[in-house]
C-alpha cells in the first residue's frame, strides 16, 4: 500500500514490503457457509532468485489505504496534517508495534502460507478466514500480506502485482472467489439517515 499515492501495483518482499487487502462481505448473511474462498492475485513480474514465501495474517485493526502507514492502519503520526485526508470514520488508530506485527494489529498465527511461483494468476487458500468474517467469529480488517522470512533489500521488490485500483484492465485486478455451501440471499445495504 502507497496510501494516497496510487501506484496501481501491489508490490512486495525487497525492501521487506507489505500488501493489504480487504473485500467488504457485509452482503452475505452471518449463517453462510463458505465451502472454499481464494485470494486470486495476477503476479506481473517476480525476482525468482529471491525467497518467495509468503504468509497471509488476519488484521485485527482497522485500516484504510489513504493514511495507512508504518505506525497505524488510521495513523497521525506518519503524515504531516497538511496534506493528511480526514479519515473516513472514526478516529485515530495506532499499531501496537511499527508495520502490524503486535499481537493486538493481527492474529500470529498465518491464516495461509504460500509461495509464489511464475508471472501470472495464484491464488492464496482462506476459506477459514473468510468464513470466520462471514459468520462474525472474527472482525474483517482483511489480511496482511508479507514475507515468511523477512529481509531487508533496499530499493528491491520481490513480487510485482496488480493492485485494485489498476486502471488499464479491471480484469486484473485482485478479487476474492467464494465457493458457498448453498445459493444465499444477498442482505441489502443500507445507508442510514444522520
Amino acid at each position: 500500500s502507497f496510501g494516497s499515492d496510487l501506484r496501481h501495483i501491489l508490490s512486495l518482499g525487497g525492501e521487506a514490503r507489505r500488501g493489504f487487502i480487504k473485500y467488504d462481505l457485509t452482503f452475505l448473511p452471518k449463517d453462510a457457509k463458505v465451502k472454499k474462498a481464494l485470494l486470486a492475485l495476477n503476479v506481473k513480474k517476480l525476482d525468482e532468485k529471491a525467497d518467495l514465501h509468503y504468509v497471509a495474517h488476519l488484521i485485527r485493526k482497522r485500516w484504510h489505504e489513504a493514511v495507512i502507514g508504518p505506525l497505524g492502519g488510521f495513523n497521525g503520526t506518519d503524515y504531516s496534517n497538511a496534506w493528511r485526508p480526514n479519515f473516513p470514520v472514526g478516529g485515530e488508530e495506532n499499531w501496537e508495534k511499527p508495520r502490524c506485527d503486535g499481537d493486538a494489529d493481527r492474529v500470529n498465527a498465518p491464516a495461509a502460507e504460500f509461495k509464489f511461483e511464475k508471472p501470472g494468476w495464484m491464488s492464496i487458500e482462506l476459506t477459514g478466514a473468510v468464513q470466520s468474517w462471514v459468520s462474525g467469529a472474527q472482525e474483517n480488517h482483511g489480511v496482511l500480506l508479507a514475507m515468511a522470512h523477512e529481509t531487508f533489500k533496499h530499493a528491491k521488490e520481490d513480487v510485482t502485482a496488480y493492485a485494485s485500483d489498476y486502471p488499464v484492465d479491471p480484469a486484473l485486478r485482485p478479487r476474492l472467489v467464494l465457493v458457498l455451501e448453498k445459493s444465499v440471499t444477498s442482505i441489502a445495504f443500507k445507508v442510514d439517515e444522520l
